[in-house]
């Protein structure tokens, strides 16, 4: 009965509080403001001097050197089996049955020939793949996606013979070569 008589000793206030933000507000100040703003926008825009582009300067030029070592976003990594196309005539064909090596998975032109030495009297280049990874490549290996086998290696180069699909179910040989740059 206390907590009862409590609530209604307070009840009063609350209503005259509450009844009070029920009143019409004065904002005819306000609202002057807004007309002398608006007023003064009107005056600067009607006195703004006409709007003059310049050209723009010209653009400085963004070296990407650095990106072309970088893996291309817009090449795949998981290359698809390739079909070996059904041979006409007894021209060159890939052996199918060949365990493919890893630098098989990546173009020819993503590859970049780092360095050559000789071990044991064996010419050996370090081939350099998208990815980063250097492999060790000497001759007899295979490079690329058109089935190029390394035959030679230079100081400078690796020489490769590739067998290229002629469109009509069977294979070209082609020579191509994998230079350091400098």
């Amino acid at each position: 009965m206390r907590r009862l008589a409590g609530i209604f000793a307070w009840l009063p206030l609350f209503l005259v509080i509450l009844l009070s933000g029920c009143g019409a507000p004065d904002t005819s100040d306000l609202q002057q403001y807004m007309k002398e703003v608006k007023q003064k926008a009107e005056q600067l825009a009607k006195n703004a001097p006409p709007l003059t582009l310049k050209p723009l300067p010209e653009g400085t030029i963004i070296n990407y050197d650095q990106a072309a070592s970088k893996r291309d976003p817009f090449v795949t990594w998981v290359k698809a089996p390739r079909k070996v196309l059904r041979q006409s005539g007894k021209g060159p064909k890939p052996n199918p049955n060949r365990r493919r090596e890893a630098l098989e998975s990546f173009p020819l032109d993503s590859l970049r020939l780092t360095g050559t030495f000789k071990s044991g009297g064996e010419a050996i280049a370090l081939v350099r793949s998208p990815d980063g990874v250097i492999h060790r490549v000497k001759k007899g290996n295979y490079l690329g996606t058109n089935y190029g086998k390394v035959v030679k290696i230079t100081k400078t180069s690796v020489v490769l013979s590739e067998l290229i699909a002629n469109g009509l179910g069977g294979y070209e040989r082609r020579t191509a070569r994998l230079t350091m740059k400098k």
